[in-house]
């Protein structure tokens, strides 16, 4: 499936040789995102495998990842990968695009879910629905105002009963960015007729 990455969410990229290499200095694996060059710092070699490492910041392009090995590395960086024989890495050998599942995303969405909910007193139960999310995002409600919130479940929804609850909402996207909160709505609900706690019969001239 597709990773999305927000802000502050660290990417993992492992680039794989034909044999053992060597690394000295501190490489940078140039990867594309939208057609722009994210640089990549080295953080670790096991045998034929090299692992670099980037921290999602706000000045990213966002889009999907892709390498071209080609030009991956700098001929600078490149020469700090050698193997065993001191031979650099070739990069002119491998042109292939391969493309990852990481889509980087920190833009959120840009409004809460409606809920069916208005804020007025109703004489049933109700049950709470939201729509207005797209495919991959959670949606949360709250029935205090925003002080605790429920994951919405479309398949399991809840039923209030009677009492007056504060309804807010919001989601989040896949990369976990999070839109603003709904306003909050004040929803009453009375589903009982008011019991009958006296009932006398008097005669208009006080006899019987």
């Amino acid at each position: 499936g597709i990773a999305a990455c927000t802000k502050d969410k660290q990417i993992n990229a492992e680039v794989e040789v034909s044999e053992n290499v060597l690394v000295s200095g501190s490489p940078e694996l140039l990867v594309k995102v939208n057609g722009q060059n994210v640089k990549f710092t080295f953080q670790k070699m096991v045998d034929n495998k090299i692992t670099f490492i980037h921290t999602v910041a706000n000045t990213d392009p966002e889009g999907s990842a892709s390498a071209v090995s080609a030009s991956s590395f700098t001929s600078a960086h490149a020469a700090y990968i050698t193997d065993n024989a001191g031979n650099g890495l070739a990069l002119s050998s491998h042109s292939a695009t391969y493309t990852s599942s990481v889509v980087i995303d920190y833009t959120p969405p840009a409004t809460a879910p409606s809920t069916n909910l208005t804020a007025s007193l109703y004489n049933e139960a109700k049950t709470v629905e939201l729509s207005g999310y797209e495919t991959g995002d959670t949606s949360y409600y709250s029935k205090d105002g925003g002080v605790s919130w429920i994951t919405y479940n479309p398949s399991d929804k809840e039923t209030l009963g009677d009492g007056t609850y504060y309804i807010a909402t919001y989601r989040e996207d896949a990369a976990g960015n999070r839109s603003s909160s709904s306003a909050v709505k004040t929803v009453t609900i009375k589903g009982n007729f008011a019991e009958v706690t006296n009932f006398s019969v008097d005669a208009a001239d006080g006899y019987y």
